[in-house]
């Protein structure tokens, strides 16, 4: 039930995204359906072309991170995801242990590192033999493209590609390469800190090429702390 809970609200919160990147994002001033001047700036920053911030004022050192990147006052920012799951089942082997992102204008770059231990148990056949541990790592880059919004609930984008070696012991039949892309949603909680969630799918292919996959160990529940 817990996981049909979780699962759910990360779903409820990826369709918002997905319905608030249809609405308007021309950044015109204007509102597309009345032609009355709107804000259309982001929460995240300064999307307004003037030399204040994106909510009216003068001042973005207090804006919260996002769009605009530097000129909302914050350059990077941490992620940590707190639980992640693969189609309903919760998994943690590829789970990335910390994400750091950087401005890049309006949109952030995205890095993440994952770690997995994984230990066999030890057979109970004659003579017994020992588990092995497999120690891997995953290195994931994505593009983190904001959508401009007025409120707290901020969507975005996110394509990725991935490296990884799943079992140092054995490098080289054992890397990984992927590629894939997110819908997530952060809301900002108080400044600097935000909670969202990220429904993710990629294509892998690992085992030296032999095997071929659709991975969403991408989707997760996470916290971020911007500065």
């Amino acid at each position: 039930m817990t996981k049909l809970f979780i699962s759910s609200a990360a779903l409820i919160l990826c369709a918002g995204a997905g319905t608030a990147f249809a609405a308007d994002n021309d950044n015109d001033g204007y509102d597309d359906d009345t032609g009355d001047p709107v804000n259309d700036g982001n929460i995240l920053g300064d999307n307004t072309g003037d030399s204040g911030d994106g909510d009216g004022g003068g001042d973005t050192s207090n804006d919260p991170p996002g769009d605009g990147g530097g000129d909302s006052g914050y350059t990077m920012g941490i992620s940590v995801p707190l639980i992640g799951f693969d189609l309903g089942s919760f998994s943690d082997d590829d789970l990335s242990t910390a994400n750091i992102l950087w401005a890049l204008g309006e949109n952030w770059l995205e890095l993440g590192v994952g770690l997995s231990v994984v230990k066999t148990a030890d057979s109970m056949t004659t003579p017994p033999v020992e588990g092995e541990t497999a120690v891997g790592m995953l290195l994931r880059a994505g593009y983190r493209m904001m959508k401009p919004t007025k409120g707290r609930v901020m969507p975005f984008l996110k394509p990725f590609v991935e490296f990884g070696i799943s079992d140092f012991g054995a490098a080289g039949d054992t890397i990984i390469l992927g590629a894939g892309a997110t819908l997530g949603v952060d809301v900002l909680v108080f400044d600097q800190f935000t909670l969202g969630a990220q429904i993710g799918a990629g294509f892998r292919t690992s085992d030296a090429f032999n095997t071929f996959s659709i991975s969403t160990d991408t989707s997760a529940l996470n916290a971020t702390i911007w500065w």
